[in-house]
């Protein structure tokens, strides 16, 4: 007899969650917030603050397809969910103003660099 693939997995009065992020798995309880989902997920796979964490599942309403979980949603999805899918997004670069913008321009510049055999090579950039 095997378990039933459509009904989350629980053990007592605690429901278990698989979570996957990248090629590891990890079985966990079920939070009862996203918030304490997402902290658990940053401790345990020392994911930085500052990076934005997407939480998806495969939802049964949906036809199974991967849909991202609104933290506004976790209440009403969490009775459902069996597993997880964590993906950790970095924080967009910042453009630094007191850096030169590159584009096409008439106005030709070079940069030296060394190579191996420590000859400067000129790359042609352009300035705006």
């Amino acid at each position: 007899m095997g378990v039933d693939q459509s009904k989350p997995v629980t053990t007592g009065d605690v429901q278990l969650l698989r979570v996957r992020v990248g090629e590891h798995d990890v079985v966990t309880s079920a939070p009862e917030t996203y918030e304490e989902l997402e902290a658990s997920l940053r401790n345990r796979f020392f994911i930085a603050e500052d990076h934005r964490l997407v939480i998806s599942a495969k939802l049964e309403c949906y036809g199974r397809r991967l849909m991202e979980i609104d933290p506004n949603a976790w209440f009403v999805l969490k009775p459902q969910l069996r597993e997880v899918w964590v993906t950790a997004r970095p924080p967009p670069i910042q453009k630094d103003s007191n850096l030169p913008k590159y584009a096409e321009s008439d106005k030709l510049a070079s940069v030296p660099i060394e190579t191996r055999e420590t000859k400067p090579v000129h790359l042609p950039y352009f300035l705006i």
